[in-house]
């Protein structure tokens, strides 16, 4: 929650080929009453690594309860292209993901969930809904492990996830490896027991 403070996260799949990063930077602090909210702001780029997508998104900190706000880490891909689109109305329903300061294990977490509709201002016609859902989230442990960043000590969260975009489902499940004073330093992705991509924190200052 330190103004300044960047970081940076790389993507791999399976077999360890570079599928793209994202650079993250706090830009501004601020503080009401007892709660501190950062806005982070977050450069995406592509596996030739031309930058595909700029956006901020907001965290905030309050009686030790760090709360982020899902709309700016699952759907900024899909808000800018929106954006793009006239004459139509978005909405966005979301449960924001928590992560208390004093984690342990078998600590059990409340679950997250992102909605977005998209209509006609027109006729008011449903042209294209989106629909994620973090659940089942867990610590299952502690490790310490070494990303090009560091060495970490972590606690180790599980989740799965099901998203649903018309009449497409898709469902993994993830395995986060999350420092204090950090955030997550690696996270991995799994359809059906077999990893499908990896994601680990590469520079942090």
């Amino acid at each position: 929650m330190k103004e300044g403070t960047k970081f940076e996260l790389s993507y791999f799949n399976a077999k360890d080929k570079f599928q793209g990063k994202t650079e993250y930077e706090i830009t501004e602090k601020t503080e009401e009453g007892s709660k501190i909210i950062a806005t982070v702001h977050i450069i995406s780029y592509d596996k030739k690594e031309k930058s595909v997508l700029e956006s901020d998104y907001n965290v905030s900190c309050e009686d030790g309860m760090l709360e982020i706000d899902i709309r700016g880490i699952l759907n900024a891909a899909q808000m800018q292209q929106m954006s793009t689109m006239k004459d139509m109305d978005v909405t966005v329903e979301t449960e924001n993901i928590h992560f208390p300061s004093d984690l342990d294990v078998g600590d059990q977490l409340d679950d997250g969930s992102l909605e977005m509709k998209v209509s006609s201002s027109a006729g008011g016609m449903n042209i294209l809904s989106f629909k994620t859902e973090i659940t089942d989230r867990k610590v299952i442990g502690k490790e310490s492990i070494t990303t090009p960043a560091g060495n970490f000590n972590c606690i180790i969260l599980t989740s799965n996830i099901q998203s649903k975009a018309g009449f497409a489902n898709f469902s993994f499940e993830t395995k986060d490896w999350i420092a204090k004073n950090v955030g997550v330093v690696r996270s991995e992705t799994y359809r059906k027991g077999s990893l499908d991509s990896y994601t680990h924190l590469t520079k942090f200052e």
